[in-house]
């Protein structure tokens, strides 16, 4: 089956690219392929590598609009567009499930305006990726009373596991260090997200702080989304840089390879978290 495109806001709405007969259908996408930029030394006949930086790419394109929606079509689309603060270009490189689509946080240059020609409207999109593709899963971690002990089910969102630790391994399989996110509802006193590579501690978040009941812990260390807040019940958030020692590697990621992470508190954990890993690919 055929690839398919959308983009995304930030509330995770969709803008379908992939549907010519209820709204638009991307062809001709470009600027999909390996990019990289590289300074060199010379030492004799030989050349090193001396830097390297994942660069800013563009991604263009050609959106078809059916002609007899084609001028609702293309205003849907800018509505969209002039609307959401924040874009995300979707792309799924084959009919699966969830886990084959690969995201990149983006900002639409232009999107021209064509004439309806041969019952269709055909305008030229420029969008600028401004960081790697990634896949975006997420971790639910929901703990249970049982007794005298505490039952962890983990449920991923593309995938089941049942897996009954509270140390959780990831496998990031990127080609970069792999960015986190963690919302975990209180009740939690000082909390702690440890980072541990071949059983050592390597990082480790460490928050001086109680999250009551009813409000929940935000932490990412996405470069875009740097955050650390504690989120109350009416929807507002409450900064918690001055919790943390600034001697820890508070803002960490997930190596490539093998790693574990652990949420731990001063008190028993009863409640749900959900731990969102952005693996991050140069190319998809």
């Amino acid at each position: 089956m055929h690839r398919r495109f959308y983009l995304e806001n930030g509330q995770n709405q969709r803008f379908n690219l992939q549907d010519l007969r209820n709204g638009a259908l991307l062809v001709s996408p470009a600027g999909l392929g390996l990019s990289m930029s590289r300074g060199y030394e010379l030492t004799g006949d030989a050349a090193r590598v001396v830097s390297e930086v994942y660069p800013l790419r563009s991604f263009t394109g050609v959106i078809v609009f059916d002609g007899t929606r084609a001028y609702d079509g293309y205003r849907a689309l800018v509505n969209f567009i002039a609307a959401s603060t924040t874009i995300r270009l979707v792309y799924a490189p084959r009919y699966e499930n969830a886990s084959g689509e690969f995201l990149a946080d983006a900002e639409v240059e232009s999107v021209s305006k064509g004439e309806i020609r041969g019952g269709r409207m055909e305008c030229d999109v420029s969008i600028t990726l401004k960081g790697a593709w990634y896949k975006r899963e997420s971790l639910r971690v929901v703990a249970e009373k049982t007794g005298d002990e505490l039952r962890y089910d983990r449920v991923y969102e593309y995938a089941y596991s049942d897996v009954s630790t509270d140390a959780i391994e990831i496998y990031n399989d990127g080609h970069f260090e792999a960015p986190v996110m963690l919302e975990a509802e209180g009740e939690l006193v000082n909390p702690r997200l440890s980072l541990y590579v071949n059983g050592v501690l390597r990082s480790q978040l460490a928050v001086t702080a109680v999250i009551e009941t009813g409000e929940t812990l935000v932490f990412c260390t996405k470069d875009d989304e740097l955050a650390l807040s504690k989120r109350l019940p009416d929807g507002s958030e409450e900064s918690l840089i001055g919790c943390i020692s600034v001697e820890n590697d508070n803002f960490f990621k997930l190596p490539r390879g093998l790693s574990t992470l652990n949420l731990s508190a001063d008190n028993e954990i009863s409640s749900k978290s959900v731990i969102t890993v952005f693996t991050a690919y140069k190319a998809v």
